[in-house]
């Protein structure tokens, strides 16, 4: 398992991720982050600073969305270390 490489595609929409000796990718999701648009909107629920991927895609009408790559181009450090 020593000489599997990890290879990750971050993509503008879609992140994919899995080891060079597999075939098709383990894991596929958007290349997204979601922060709360209001506090008062995720209360009741345990509320998180910044969702990713699938998570932002699923509450993304209380989440401000962004793409931390654009037109093929990291455009936000910090977000893109989230993802």
């Amino acid at each position: 398992d020593l000489e599997k490489a990890i290879v990750i595609d971050n993509g503008t929409g879609m992140t994919k991720a899995g080891f060079s000796t597999d075939d098709v990718p383990r894991a596929v999701f958007p290349a997204l982050i979601g922060r709360p648009k209001f506090t008062a909107s995720m209360q009741g629920s345990e509320s998180k600073q910044v969702y990713v991927g699938d998570e932002a895609q699923a509450k993304r009408g209380v989440l401000k969305l962004s793409y931390p790559i654009a037109h093929g181009l990291v455009t936000d450090w910090d977000d893109m270390i989230k993802i």
